[in-house]
């Protein structure tokens, strides 16, 4: 072989290698960054679980429609949404080495947030209360806001001449940031109109011995009752107190939204009315129904998003800027709920409004 041919022999070697080394480029993390791993700690099991699937359906519909091109991988771990589970699945994917934590609800995520701060592991809460973010200062909050749900909550009840409410709320600690608020509200000047309040534990399903005592304290002027409960006992609460002869309005928040609980009251909630955020893009639902039949829609919505907002995000740590600073970079470009912000006390707001069922 000629010395011209071997260097032109040379060359096309080369030139195949620097072809090949930017295809594979193209479709790996950049700059040397490794994978974004994120654990997602959801329910999966238990009275919850309903709840769990729909989010993680959520996400895999949203990585279907978005690609972050291997930058990005995920783990799901069940807990049951019991904090003891919440912590042990946190404690494997420590072992994995995630960059990343994902959780779902307000009792869960305070389990977590003191452990992820120690360790210096960002989270993002599907969760309301604050306190989380006061035990973790990374973390994110990604669900209706207390203090904006108890606005739009006074302004419908004095909208609909509701001045004497009866409140049902369970212990959760979802439902006592939003009473929390309701009460700052009130303290600040609104008129208060709980004339009655009863409280139960998060794992009640009879609720009997709470509708006796409001039969027997009943209030002949109440006009509604407000119910801050759980997916699992909102539905039955409905339809035992319907049964025991109250016809009252009732009314809430976002665990009206849920499926599952409609379909556990049986018509008892029919005609009833609750504060949540917009509803997502009029396709989603029906190209998650397509995809996922039979199964809740509740939390799916989010889902999709943090997928949709993790694909813009990952892989992670390539700049300087913070973790704060890339999610609210990758909030800019609107999703499902249209364009949402980050405020100051790294509070994902949504946009509420007031829905009924038919």
């Amino acid at each position: 072989m000629s010395i011209r041919m071997a260097a032109l022999f040379l060359w096309l070697m080369l030139f195949t290698v620097l072809v090949v080394s930017q295809a594979v480029a193209d479709t790996s993390p950049q700059d040397g960054c490794r994978q974004l791993r994120v654990g997602v700690i959801l329910p999966l099991s238990g009275p919850s679980a309903a709840v769990g699937a729909a989010f993680r359906n959520g996400i895999e519909l949203g990585l279907s429609d978005h690609s972050a091109q291997g930058a990005l991988a995920l783990s799901f771990e069940d807990d049951g949404l019991e904090p003891r589970r919440s912590l042990a699945a946190l404690a494997k994917l420590r072992i994995e080495g995630v960059d990343l934590v994902v959780s779902i609800s307000s009792s869960t995520s305070n389990a977590l947030a003191p452990v992820l701060e120690r360790h210096g592991i960002p989270c993002i809460a599907v969760a309301s209360d604050a306190q989380i973010l006061r035990a973790h200062r990374e973390a994110y909050l990604f669900w209706n806001h207390p203090e904006d749900e108890a606005r739009v909550m006074f302004q419908e009840l004095f909208k609909r001449g509701m001045r004497k409410v009866i409140r049902i709320a369970t212990t959760d600690a979802w439902s006592l940031s939003i009473q929390e608020a309701l009460r700052s509200l009130e303290a600040k000047g609104a008129q208060k109109v709980i004339v009655e309040e009863h409280e139960v534990a998060p794992d009640i399903r009879d609720f009997s011995t709470v509708i006796s005592k409001m039969t027997m304290q009943r209030n002949a002027h109440a006009t509604g009752v407000q119910m801050i409960l759980l997916t699992p006992q909102l539905g039955l609460f409905a339809r035992q107190l319907r049964a025991q002869g109250i016809h009252l309005p009732l009314f809430g928040f976002s665990s009206f939204a849920d499926s599952t609980a409609q379909e556990d009251a049986r018509g008892a909630l029919t005609g009833s009315w609750y504060v949540n955020h917009v509803e997502p893009a009029q396709e989603f639902p029906a190209r998650y129904r397509n995809r996922y039949p039979g199964a809740s829609l509740y939390s799916a919505a989010h889902g999709y998003e943090i997928a949709r907002l993790l694909t813009r995000i990952a892989p992670p740590r390539c700049g300087k800027g913070r973790f704060a600073d890339q999610l609210e970079q990758a909030l800019r470009s609107p999703g499902l709920f249209g364009l949402l912000r980050l405020d100051q006390k790294r509070r994902v707001r949504f946009p509420l409004e007031v829905y009924s069922i038919p």
